[in-house]
């Protein structure tokens, strides 16, 4: 803090202010969890084509503790991943699962409880695509081709 002289003498900061403003100081830097951390952003795409509705989860550890971070994605494939209490992700390797709903012939299966009853009846199944990614510190660009993931359809 810089203290600033007021005509011609030296005016002393407060001590509760510094404590004040130290304490915010260290919250904010413990809760930004340094450098182990980052937002990625990015998109999915089947063979360069959008894919909407694809939820996507993001698994690893900090410290020991598992973080699952996930989001869905929008009409143009973007993903937005809700942190909850989690700063980010994990820098490092982590896991990454995205799932989709899609009818027999492949296409995307309705949104919402026409979608779920159609899982259901078995007229839709769920396929999911797993990759091992390693997270770079910042907001990493993070774009995922399903025809290039491990593709789990259950039977």
């Amino acid at each position: 803090m810089v203290n600033q002289q007021v005509q011609g003498q030296r005016k002393r900061p407060r001590r509760g202010i510094l404590f004040s403003l130290s304490a915010a100081a260290a919250l904010l830097l413990a809760g930004c969890g340094g450098g182990n951390v980052a937002r990625p952003t990015g998109r999915i795409v089947d063979r360069g084509v959008p894919v909407e509705r694809a939820a996507i989860v993001f698994a690893g550890a900090i410290d020991g503790r598992e973080i699952r971070v996930s989001g869905l994605t929008d009409a143009d494939g973007r993903y937005r991943l809700d942190y909850g209490v989690h700063d980010g992700v994990p820098v490092g390797p982590m896991q990454v699962t995205i799932g989709r709903t899609v009818l027999r012939d492949g296409s995307p299966a309705p949104p919402g409880e026409e979608g779920m009853h159609m899982v259901q009846t078995g007229a839709a199944r769920v396929r999911t695509y797993e990759y091992q990614v390693d997270i770079a510190p910042g907001s990493p660009q993070l774009d995922f081709d399903l025809a290039e993931g491990d593709d789990r359809v259950p039977r």
